[in-house]
Formats: C-alpha cells, sequence, structure tokens
C-alpha cells in the first residue's frame, strides 16, 4: 500500500475523538495515474522518483478524476438523504438514492444547463399576413443596462441569435416580486396573426378527479421547460424583437407565443405516452 501525505505545519494539532482525518479508496493498477516530469530527463531512479513527486503534472485521463467524482457523489448523497423523507426506511433511501445517480445526467446543474427535446418544434403559421415591424420602447438608462445582461446571457447560451428578420417585436421589462427583471417580448402583433392551435389543455378538476385514488405523489419540474423546445427554422424570424441595442430572435419557444401551452401540452403526451393519465398527469 503506497500512502502519500502532506505536512504542511510544524505545529502540534488535537484531534477529538472521533475525527474523521482521511479517507480509502480501492484502485487497481490500470487506475493509478501516471507521473511525467517535462523539466528535466535522469536516469537515476530515485532522482526521477523525487522530481517526479515535487514537479510533475497528472496524467488527466488517470482515474483520480473518479476518485474526486465518488466524493462528489458521497457529498450529493449526503444531501439527498437529509433532504428525503423520514418516512422511507434506510433501504428505500438507498434505493432512491441509487435510481437518482443513475440518472443523474438528466437533472439541471445550473439555470441554463438545459436539454433539447427531439420530440417535436414550435412553428408559427402566419399565412399571408405580412410581417410586422416595430420600434423599440424607450427605456431608460438603468433599464437599458439590465436588458443588455438579459440579451447577453440568452445570447450566451444560444437560446437567441442575431437577427435580420423583417419581423420586430419590442421588449418591456417587468420587475419581480424579488426586486430583479422579467424579460418579456411583447408579441401580442405577433399572435394575433398567427393561425390558433386548437389542440386542448386539461382541465384542472379533470385532473384532481384522477388523482382522488392516488396515496403518493411526487412532482417533476422541468427546468425552463419552453427552452428545451426548438423553434421549426423557418420560424425563427417571426420571433424577432428589438431592443436600443440591437435585433434578436429566438432559437427555442419563448413565454409568450399564442401557441406555446398547445405545443407543449403536445410533447407531454408524446413523451409520457400511455402513462398519461394513468400513473403521470401534465
Amino acid at each position: 500500500v503506497m500512502v502519500c501525505k502532506t505536512i504542511s505545519s510544524v505545529k502540534d494539532i488535537v484531534l477529538p475523538k472521533g475525527a474523521k482525518i482521511g479517507f480509502g479508496s480501492t484502485f487497481f493498477d490500470e487506475q493509478l495515474c501516471t507521473f511525467s516530469d517535462d523539466s528535466k530527463s535522469n536516469h537515476n531512479s530515485k532522482n526521477n522518483h523525487d522530481s517526479n513527486y515535487n514537479h510533475s503534472k497528472f496524467n488527466h485521463n488517470s482515474k483520480i478524476d473518479h476518485n474526486s467524482k465518488n466524493n462528489q457523489d458521497s457529498k450529493s448523497d449526503h444531501v439527498l438523504k437529509s433532504n428525503i423523507g423520514e418516512q422511507l426506511t434506510e433501504e428505500q433511501k438507498e434505493r432512491l438514492i441509487h435510481l437518482l445517480r443513475k440518472s443523474s445526467d438528466i437533472f439541471s446543474k445550473s439555470s441554463f444547463d438545459l436539454g433539447k427535446t427531439n420530440v417535436l418544434k414550435h412553428s408559427i403559421d402566419t399565412g399571408n399576413n405580412e410581417p410586422i415591424r416595430q420600434t423599440p420602447y424607450r427605456k431608460s438608462y438603468k433599464e437599458r443596462e439590465e436588458l443588455r445582461k438579459e440579451v447577453d446571457k440568452l445570447l450566451q447560451h444560444n437560446l437567441i441569435r442575431e437577427s435580420t428578420s423583417p419581423w420586430g417585436a419590442p421588449v418591456v421589462l417587468v420587475r419581480k416580486r424579488d426586486g430583479s427583471w422579467r424579460f418579456c417580448v411583447d408579441w401580442r402583433k405577433l399572435n394575433k396573426a398567427t393561425r390558433k392551435d386548437v389542440h386542448p389543455l386539461p382541465r384542472i378538476d379533470d385532473n384532481l378527479d384522477r388523482l382522488a385514488d392516488a396515496t403518493t405523489f411526487s412532482t417533476i419540474d422541468l427546468t425552463s421547460g419552453y427552452f428545451q423546445v426548438e423553434l421549426e427554422e423557418k420560424d425563427k424570424e417571426k420571433t424577432a424583437f428589438v431592443t436600443p441595442d440591437g435585433h434578436f430572435e429566438f432559437n427555442v419557444l419563448g413565454m409568450g407565443f399564442c401557441n406555446a401551452p398547445a405545443t407543449f401540452q403536445k410533447l407531454m403526451y408524446k413523451v409520457l405516452g400511455n402513462l398519461m393519465w394513468q400513473i403521470c398527469t401534465a
């Protein structure tokens, strides 16, 4: 067993009883990382060992990264356990944690860590209506700064792109309860020119009726669900909006399209399939 240790202080340290001072992991030979020294070449094995230990760099294909991932998983397990209902047994908690870890790639790590569905795309049928152009609403200096920040974030994550479209809707900023701003495009005129999708939306009372005999409930909330639905390429220009600083259009479904709820409900039906109304509602 090879153990590497680093002593960074000559002071006495008092450890309380039961204190955790390290952790151990099992590795096979092929999992151990390799060292290489780019600064010099020395055939003396001892000097090579010392030089490598002090000045070398890790092989990035090593399993040390895997070990680090295990540590992160352990921390995640601890957080999960502390947030799982007390009514579950330890075995049930372990099974649930195993399931969550197995499917960890489907969970968003941040508000812009988004997936993209390949089930359908949103289309905007404006018939023979001519493109509608509007001038940007006047904004204060502070509002322009906030608007620029929002546009930069959307551009950075490829949710919008710069546009040369003949369409253009103005943008409004709505202040939230927490004092931050909500970015909204005024698509009222576009919606008026859009052919309506009559796909039905489920009634709340019908959903409640179907839940009448259920005893166990769970909810799943998509991270910016609309942003995970792409637009048909030919219709992206119709989503164009104007700000005092530029002209942009959406790559994904935005909040405010008249047919957005119908498109999203279609997506839920297609994704959930036969589970809909049996063990799932959406």
